[in-house]
């Protein structure tokens, strides 16, 4: 009887010992809304962070709609980040519920450096210049250490080091884009996410759809894109993963019959980032440029 006392003695200090050190190692929780951001904090947070991306690759954050899970899954994180700047537009009530332990990087954003298409609307596809997202990087490394303080050097190790990196995926674009001539700077995309990519890098941008998939594509602009391509000998149209193809084919459908033609070039990412590797957002906007200045050269 005494050996059985001490042997479940042992085994409930075993199981208490080892339920701490669970504790200890546990992953802060955090949620983000798109893979882009997702990407973000796994760079910063690396180990000591477990993220959740409400919308996976392929997903419109321009159409969610919030689900009781998603309110479940936001409810119970230490940590929310959110892209902002009506990007999740439909996600603003829930997002205004958590609002004290919720970032929206966008509206984070120097006013100055942001595109206003109007007073009252801002561009909100800021993570196409990279010197923006090296912003955004430092925003949230910041919420990051003070969310979770007991890492807050590892966060700002961590943030440092990714800013560099993304600096020389900056410095590898501007050489990328170098090789195109100024009049081959026309890109022609389904949607209107590309501003930040075409003001920071020289390039005019065309989009058959506006800021949102949402907005309704007519003839017209279907129409007007055409006149583009076929003025400026644009010899590719691309298609976006988050996008049907439906408009682009549209145009080119359009511009076969005024006797021009053009290509589609190879899908790029726009309101998402990609699997495997490109699911890293370095790695996504590579394919993208490498994409673009082949299709257009």
């Amino acid at each position: 009887m005494k050996k059985t006392i001490i042997t479940i003695i042992f085994i409930l200090i075993t199981i208490t010992g080892c339920a701490t050190n669970d504790t200890d190692t546990h992953e802060f929780e955090i949620v983000v809304s798109t893979t882009m951001l997702g990407d973000l904090v796994k760079q910063i947070g690396q180990d000591h962070v477990h993220v959740t991306m409400l919308f996976g690759p392929g997903i419109d954050p321009h159409l969610a709609q919030p689900t009781g899970g998603d309110t479940r899954i936001i409810q119970n994180a230490k940590l929310v980040v959110f892209s902002g700047l009506n990007l999740e537009t439909h996600f603003s009530q829930i997002l205004n519920a958590y609002e004290d332990k919720t970032i929206q990087v966008g509206d984070m954003l120097d006013k100055g450096r942001l595109l206003f298409i109007d007073e009252n609307e801002i561009d909100p596809h800021f993570w196409f210049s990279v010197p923006l997202w090296q912003e955004a990087a430092r925003i949230v490394g910041d919420a990051l250490k003070e969310a979770d303080p007991s890492h807050a050097t590892v966060y700002e190790s961590n943030t440092v080091s990714y800013i560099e990196t993304l600096n020389e995926l900056n410095q590898w674009i501007e050489t990328k884009v170098s090789e195109l001539e100024n009049h081959q700077k026309i890109l022609v995309t389904a949607h209107d996410a590309f501003g930040y990519f075409a003001s920071t890098y020289g390039f005019e941008v065309f989009a058959i759809a506006g800021l949102s998939t949402e907005g309704e594509v007519t003839t017209q602009n279907i129409n007007l894109v055409a006149d583009v391509i076929i003025e400026n000998h644009v010899k590719s149209i691309f298609i976006e993963s988050t996008v049907p193809q439906t408009t682009i084919d549209s145009v080119v459908a359009e511009v076969e019959r005024r006797g021009s033609s053009v290509k589609v070039g190879n899908e790029l990412y726009s309101d998402s980032l990609g699997s495997e590797i490109d699911s890293e957002y370095t790695n996504a906007i590579k394919h993208n440029v490498n994409s673009i200045v082949e299709g257009l050269k």
